[in-house]
């Protein structure tokens, strides 16, 4: 009888505990995210990740926050996942912000030559057989220019073939005396003016080595990138200064910055030995927080200025790492074989970044010889994953050579691309001239036009 009882009150035990186990799974949560969103910066979205208990993280709070409740908020560019946990179950979202601006048309690119498109022209610098390498603005309407110095011996006894100079000036005007001279810097193909607190920093690629397989012995193969206070009559010696940026990418060279003030973005392109073009962007706030590190780089210097022989010079640099840092976009651009269809079959010549656009420069001078025909640039833009977003547009305002010499422009048509730069939804390209065919050290002078890309 006490058998019987015993077992009558286990089955009621169970009886009770087993509809309760039922109703516990009938109410677990579904976690099920998005694999991937896209939101700008500032915007919210509400996540819903079924019903029940669950947690919420982010694996980047600087780049995307979320709330207890799921609720989403980009606070800069960049990607973070955002993960819902429920018990031993978890959904994983890929949050990537961006800028959310529109890329520039480029089919103003198509308008032949007029005196409307000119900027400044016929600008001379301070080397002046020497063509400019690159230029920005500064928001007070000056303009700075990187160019190379002579590589004939325009002084007794020395050249200057090493030095690089960021030259100050103003539109349609002679520069003068307001000029830095950067010495074993590089190429100085990309340049950006920095304002920060009133003063213009200088970034530019630093720390060259000599080239024997270029004309005149050029400084190339540029392993960083320096930001230099900008100051006039300044002089560099040692290949680099002020705070000083690289890559941990040793099949990399020719480091050029891009940088977006207002989205506080850096891009950073650099080539490979086949001619593949390489994009990385960062957002600039976290990459100037970087912390020092040493960099060790071997260059090869010397031989331009008496009493300095060529010599091989190891240095130990205190840089930051850019490697350490969270692309906010990377790409690669392969390297073309028609010129007539490939992107990065032309000459690279410059880049710029505007929000969530590069802006790719390409393009040749005709070697100052009227026979060859005209000079050829195009523009193509990408978006920061590499995406294609505007096809590859030929710039149509240099390829009438009769229209620009009556312009007092040139004359033979040597109009090679030297820089590309997007400010207030207008597209500036740059191109340096000369004005005597066949004569390949007559005058180099800086010319900038000016287009409205707004669609």
């Amino acid at each position: 009888m006490i058998y019987i009882r015993k077992l009558c009150g286990i089955s009621l035990l169970l009886a009770a505990i087993l509809p309760a186990c039922k109703k516990k799974e009938s109410s677990s949560v579904s976690l099920s995210l998005p694999h991937e969103i896209t939101l700008t910066v500032g915007q919210e979205k509400q996540l819903d990740a079924g019903t029940g208990q669950v947690s919420w993280s982010s694996s980047d709070p600087t780049v995307v926050t979320v709330s207890s409740t799921g609720l989403v908020n980009a606070q800069k560019t960049g990607t973070a996942d955002i993960k819902v946990t429920a018990g031993q179950s978890s959904s994983t979202c890929k949050v990537s912000v961006i800028v959310g601006n529109d890329p520039l048309s480029l089919s103003p690119l198509g308008q032949p030559y007029s005196g409307a498109l000119v900027y400044s022209a016929n600008v001379l610098l301070k080397a002046t057989t020497s063509v400019m390498q690159c230029f920005d603005l500064d928001r007070q309407g000056n303009i700075y220019y990187s160019q190379l110095g002579q590589p004939n011996s325009y002084e007794v006894g020395r050249t200057k073939v090493h030095e690089l100079y960021v030259i100050k000036g103003q539109p349609n005007t002679a520069t003068g005396n307001d000029y830095m001279t950067l010495k074993y810097f590089g190429h100085g193909g990309g340049m950006v003016m920095e304002e920060d607190n009133g003063q213009q920093y200088v970034w530019i690629n630093s720390n060259a080595t000599k080239n024997a397989l270029v004309t005149g012995f050029e400084y190339n193969y540029s392993r960083t990138i320096s930001r230099i206070k900008y100051e006039a009559g300044k002089v560099y010696g040692d290949g680099y200064g002020g705070d000083t940026y690289f890559l941990d990418k040793a099949d990399l060279f020719n480091f050029n910055p891009a940088i977006d003030a207002k989205n506080k973005l850096l891009c950073v392109n650099a080539t490979q030995s086949g001619g593949a073009r390489y994009f990385y962007t960062y957002n600039l706030d976290d990459v100037k927080k970087l912390p020092l590190e040493t960099f060790n780089v071997s260059v090869k210097i010397g031989g331009e200025e008496a009493g300095i022989s060529e010599q091989t010079v190891n240095r130990s640099i205190q840089g930051r790492n850019l490697s350490k840092a969270k692309p906010v976009g990377s790409f690669f651009v392969p390297k073309g074989s028609s010129l007539a269809a490939d992107v990065n079959s032309y000459s690279f010549q410059g880049f710029d970044i505007d929000g969530d656009y590069i802006y790719f420069l390409e393009g040749v001078g005709n070697s100052n010889n009227i026979d060859n025909g005209p000079s050829n640039t195009y523009v193509t833009v990408f978006n920061l994953q590499g995406k294609l977003i505007r096809p590859r547009a030929k710039v149509m305002a240099i390829a009438n050579i009769a229209t620009l010499n009556a312009a007092g422009i040139t004359s033979s048509g040597y109009m090679e691309p030297e820089g590309i730069k997007v400010k207030d939804d207008k597209l500036y390209i740059a191109f340096a001239s000369r004005s005597k065919p066949g004569v390949s050290d007559n005058y180099c002078r800086a010319n900038i036009w000016r287009y409205d890309g707004v669609q």
